[in-house]
């Protein structure tokens, strides 16, 4: 199998195999349920403007949000394959604006409310990622909310 396996990578270029496996829309799974119905709760929410700011690679993360995209800002999509790596630019672009960020990594809101004290940081904590929320604690910080479901986040937008 390692002969096959080479062989597959070596003649098989990753930019056919991206393609054709977002047109099976094999990433709708990957959505929660209720993504939809609280996005377009949200965008009723008088100046309020929603983004993403997600990692991984850029093609396989915008077939996974092609069926959300209309709830969201073009202007404010930022993918990058490693989030962890861009924070300076969402700094950059933000530091002006009052933000409020959604991160299932409790480092990535440590990070930005360094960064922005004025951020308001909500960490979502889903029960299939519950060992790793568990695990994970930053001494001397506390997010400003802990929610376990995204409906949680629509009265925490609307009293910002």
């Amino acid at each position: 199998t390692e002969d096959l396996n080479s062989k597959l990578k070596s003649n098989i270029p990753f930019d056919f195999i991206e393609k054709n496996i977002a047109a099976l829309n094999l990433f709708d799974r990957h959505h929660y349920e209720e993504v939809e119905e609280v996005l377009r709760e949200l965008n009723k929410v008088k100046n309020t403007t929603i983004g993403i700011f997600s990692s991984g690679e850029e093609g396989f993360q915008r077939s996974k949000i092609k069926k959300i995209i209309r709830h969201l800002h073009k202007d404010h999509l930022h993918i990058f394959m490693f989030k962890h790596d861009n924070l300076r630019e969402l700094f950059l672009k933000y530091r002006n604006c009052k933000l409020i960020i959604v991160d299932d990594f409790l480092d990535i809101l440590h990070k930005i409310k360094e960064s922005n004290r004025n951020t308001i940081t909500v960490w979502i904590k889903r029960k299939e990622r519950s060992e790793f929320n568990k695990a994970v604690r930053i001494v001397g910080f506390k997010p400003d909310f802990e929610i376990k479901n995204l409906k949680e986040l629509i009265p925490i937008v609307k009293n910002k």
